[in-house]
This record gives structure tokens, sequence and C-alpha cells, in this order.
């Protein structure tokens, strides 16, 4: 742990020293190019080992995925999870007329307002994402 921080904190202090005009653009990348050689090199031999690893583990998992992805199919072409579906989506879709409306009520044109609303769509996306990345980044910490 250690090592990856000092690492960081290395890397950091180059960025700066680039952005201050420190150092030049080249000596930046020679520095770092050695740092990776430095940290990177002992663990090489792993490379060749690492792709067949990934092989005989997809090929473990081949299974496993075709029975998850058979039952995203079999859900799909459930009648009662496609209504489900139509109704979430007839639910999303008022909710964003009445957004829709407020906003023209505000004094938005309706183009000025459609751009609004699909800011806020935009944002709700990326913040599921990012609580998404948060959660993932969070667990795997506990994990280490």
């Amino acid at each position: 742990m250690g090592l990856k921080k000092d690492l960081i904190g290395v890397v950091v202090d180059l960025v700066e020293k680039l952005q201050t005009k420190k150092i030049t653009s080249e000596q930046f990348q020679a520095t770092v190019i050695s740092l990776y050689e430095d940290n990177v090199s002992q663990f090489r031999p792993l490379v060749p080992v690492i792709s067949t690893l990934l092989r005989n583990i997809g090929t473990d998992l081949r299974p496993a995925t075709l029975a998850f992805l058979e039952i995203i199919v079999d859900l799909r072409k459930d009648t009662s999870f496609q209504e489900l579906v139509a109704t979430n989506t007839e639910l999303k879709a008022a909710s964003r007329i009445i957004s829709l409306k407020i906003y023209m009520k505000a004094g938005f044109t309706r183009q000025e307002a459609m751009s609004l609303l699909l800011q806020d769509v935009a944002n709700v996306d990326a913040n599921i994402h990012d609580v998404m990345n948060r959660k993932s980044r969070s667990s795997s910490k506990s994990n280490e």
C-alpha cells in the first residue's frame, strides 16, 4: 500500500511540475516511462500467463453466462415483465411531460424547456452512474 501511495505522490508531483513549467513535456514523459519500467518490469513475465488465465476463466464462466443470458431473454419475453416495462415507461413519460409543462409555465420556450428537461435526464443518468462507480470502488477497497 505504501508503494502505491508513494508512486501516486510522485506522479502528482510530476504533473504539478509539468503544469508549472518546472519540467518539459519530454522530461515528464521520460520520467513517467522510467517509473513504469521500474515498477512494472518485475511483473512483465505474468503477461502471457494472464491472457491464458483469462481465456480459461472465460471458458469456465461461459455456461453461467449463457444461463444468465437465457434468464434475461426469458424475462424480456414474459408478458408480465413487458407490461411492467410499459407501465414504467408511461410513468416516466408522464413525469417528463409534467416537467416540460412546468418549465414552460416558468417562462421558458418549448425548445428551452426541452433542453432543460434533456439536461435533467442526462444529470440523473450521470448521477446514477456516479453512485454505482462509488459503490464499486468502496466495495473493492473494503476487499483489499
